[in-house]
């Protein structure tokens, strides 16, 4: 799978772009710019004549690969973030040229960060309090995101017990909490 495939969900709700469908917008109806969620597959620096430094930057997302010119100011305001592996949400504007989809990166966020804002709460399932102790260990405070905690018993009956409403909830967290020994499932509210 790709990196970015645990976010599925995730960049629907934020109404993101694949590659492929803003290259097909911008080719068929002339769409100039999207928000694009990639991971960073390379960062090629060069100096202009003028002495100005700009990057020919990779990008990877489910759909294919593709590559941005990032200018000097957009360069040293995220290049922390444009590091290989980074999966991140790019601002792009876009020129056709001859059938072929030219990029220019205007700005970059952190596809964890993004990922956060969009609060999606969870609902643990278990059927004994054993991983209770892992679970808490695994949940952050100071966020918006509801958990909500799901007792199987012994006779297939559920018990609810809400956590409360301010957890910090991304696919990482989600997936550390559907890793625990003794969760059962761990659904989307």
């Amino acid at each position: 799978g790709h990196p970015l495939d645990e976010y599925a969900a995730s960049l629907r709700r934020m109404r993101v772009d694949t590659y492929a469908e803003f290259a097909h917008k911008a080719k068929t109806d002339g769409t100039k710019a999207a928000r694009i969620a990639a991971t960073v597959t390379h960062r090629q620096e060069r100096r202009s004549k003028a002495g100005n430094r700009f990057a020919f930057i990779g990008f990877s997302d489910p759909t294919g690969q593709f590559e941005a010119i990032c200018f000097s100011d957009t360069l040293t305001a995220a290049r922390e973030l444009l590091e290989p592996g980074t999966s991140l949400i790019v601002s792009v504007e876009a020129d056709v040229e001859a059938d072929e989809v030219k990029l220019r990166l205007q700005g970059v966020e952190a596809l964890d960060k993004a990922a956060a804002a969009v609060v999606q709460g969870v609902q643990i399932f278990v059927r004994d309090a054993g991983p209770i102790e892992s679970i808490s260990k695994r949940l952050e405070r100071k966020g918006k995101a509801p958990v909500l905690l799901t007792l199987i018993t012994d006779t297939g009956r559920e018990v609810d017990v809400s956590l409360g409403q301010n957890f910090i909830m991304t696919p990482q967290i989600k997936g550390a909490l559907k890793a625990v020994n003794g969760v059962v499932d761990v659904l989307d509210l």
